[in-house]
């Protein structure tokens, strides 16, 4: 990952999910968006995949702090080359490397020795789109005492294979700072196979070109199969509609079929990395990080969003006074009425069930 100045505590007040829901509906209602339930569910999405987009590139900070006290080593515990991978090993040792830590080659980890060794809040390894929780720690212990999460509760991205075989290395394949920018170095959590979810080519997409129900069964659960986040090699992060968006349209989730890349998937899923532009982001997810159903999340979306009624009538309120009621104020309080009404039905039609 590049290098560039980072500071391990962002100082000031930060912009909350409340103030992004906010934002958002202003931009909606201003450039005159079809108002219906299904936007109030797009924005409170669009909301969440901008934090969770936050939470990797604090994670891609994190990478580079521990990198930079480490000789430009990304994190990993204890390694056996070629040895079968694991995962949510080790949990309450307090030495990830002593005989009661993980186990050889656990890939979640090194992300939890990325809490450990440089402060990163529990929070930002938990995308706000899933159900998932922060990891918490019993009163008078901290991370320090704990070498890896418990399950995928507590975590929802999937991090690059850090224990690579031998023939990897011996193709170059490396994971440090001199990742390149178009190498997937993490990302919302791989679906592998997962009740709908298939990854790869035998049912789910076979490249680039596959068409959006394969697309669907290749993407990460955490965001309902539409697309996921990745943190690349050079500490910038994009949503992609689809699993092709590693270096050479390498499919992130799977290894490759061929050592130079020319073959981008294969159905290996957690293995070695096949070459050394190979991504494989590992765990890969045992569970559906969603409890609740759609319909359940439109309807916390319009309690969302009358909870936040107050606060946007009054940044309408102040606008008018200082303006008075010009003919885009008039649009934007007909628009927030007929919000209100769509909500009122919403909750109307959740009682009925």
């Amino acid at each position: 990952m590049t290098s560039h100045s980072s500071s391990r505590h962002a100082r000031g007040r930060a912009f909350t999910m409340v103030d992004l829901l906010v934002v958002l509906f202003i931009v909606c209602i201003l450039t005159s968006l079809v108002f219906s339930a299904g936007t109030l569910v797009k924005m409170n999405e669009t909301a969440r995949r901008v934090k969770c987009a936050s939470n990797l590139r604090q994670f891609g900070q994190g990478l580079l702090l521990y990198a930079n006290e480490n000789k430009g080593a990304y994190p990993r515990t204890v390694y056996t080359p070629d040895a079968p991978l694991t995962q949510y090993t080790g949990v309450d040792a307090k030495d990830p490397f002593g005989k009661d830590g993980p186990k050889p080659n656990d890939t979640t980890s090194p992300i939890f020795l990325v809490i450990r060794t440089q402060d990163l809040p529990a929070e930002s390894l938990v995308c706000p789109s899933t159900d998932a929780k922060p990891v918490t720690f019993p009163q008078g212990k901290s991370a320090a005492d704990f070498s890896n999460f418990k399950s995928e509760e507590n975590l929802s991205y999937s991090f690059a294979n850090i224990y690579p075989g031998k023939k990897a290395v011996e193709t170059g394949y490396k994971l440090n700072t001199t990742a390149s920018a178009e190498f997937a170095v993490a990302a919302d959590m791989n679906p592998g196979t997962f009740g709908d979810s298939d990854v790869t080519p035998a049912k789910g997409p076979k490249d680039q070109t596959a068409n959006a129900a394969a697309m669907q069964k290749g993407n990460s659960m955490n965001h309902r199969g539409v697309g996921q986040n990745v943190l690349y090699g050079d500490g910038h992060v994009e949503f992609n509609n689809n699993p092709f968006c590693g270096a050479k349209r390498d499919n992130i989730y799977t290894v490759s079929a061929s050592n130079d890349g020319s073959k981008t998937t294969s159905d290996k899923i957690a293995a070695s990395p096949a070459g050394p532009q190979d991504s494989v982001l590992l765990p890969v997810a045992t569970a559906n990080p969603h409890k609740k159903t759609p319909d359940e999340e439109e309807l916390d979306a319009a309690r969302e969003f009358k909870a936040q009624l107050p606060k946007i009538k009054a940044a309408i309120a102040q606008a008018e006074q200082q303006n008075g009621e010009t003919p885009q104020i008039k649009q934007i309080k007909q628009r927030i009425a007929e919000a209100e009404k769509e909500v009122a039905e919403i909750e109307a039609k959740s009682q009925k069930k």
